[in-house]
């Protein structure tokens, strides 16, 4: 039951914005003609921001969560030892879990409302991906929209940590090597 609201309300919002963009016609943002040091630079620029805010987390929820999560792996550790089946160690394995689900809740609110500070106060991914005079035309409501959505992008970006944005770098450091190489080969580039 759960599922299909998500898939009506989904639906419903996809809708809607059909709607709006039909009636509103905002104009196309065109994409900079980067290359591939400009979007490695970046994105190492993001990766080291984030690395910043992974460590920040670590510092501001190790002294509220550290030593509650340290004892309750010890009782897991030494139930663990002492049990001869998993029954009598569920009753340490689900609040550990449990302890650490919420640890993990925590450092993740912490670490999307640092990236949405660090979006807020201008470094972000979408603008530049844009064409700056495109982006500097826009107005209205196409403006700020295309700010907050920004803003919004970047900040789960960074809270999704470094290790997110080094495997895009990968990535797309891959397929550059793959295009450049099919091109000097004479072979049609593929997306």
């Amino acid at each position: 039951m759960r599922k299909r609201w998500f898939v009506i309300v989904a639906m419903a919002i996809t809708v809607a914005f059909a709607v709006v963009a039909g009636v509103w016609k905002p104009e196309f943002v065109q994409l900079w003609n980067f290359g591939r040091d400009d979007f490695l630079r970046v994105l190492t620029q993001l990766i080291a921001i984030a690395l910043i805010i992974e460590r920040a987390v670590e510092v501001l929820i190790s002294p509220l969560r550290s030593e509650e999560t340290e004892r309750r792996r010890l009782a897991l550790a030494i139930q663990s030892e002492r049990a001869s089946d998993i029954e009598s160690v569920l009753p340490y394995i689900n609040p550990y879990v449990g302890w650490r689900s919420d640890t993990q809740k925590i450092a993740f609110s912490i670490s999307l409302g640092l990236g949405l500070l660090v979006a807020i106060i201008g470094m972000r991914a979408l603008q530049f991906l844009a064409d700056p005079v495109v982006l500097n035309g826009l107005r209205g409501t196409q403006a700020t929209l295309f700010r907050i959505v920004d803003v919004v992008l970047t900040g789960a970006l960074l809270a999704g940590g470094a290790d997110g944005l080094h495997k895009l770098a990968s990535l797309f450091t891959s397929y550059v090597e793959r295009a450049t190489e099919r091109v000097r080969l004479g072979h049609p580039v593929r997306m």
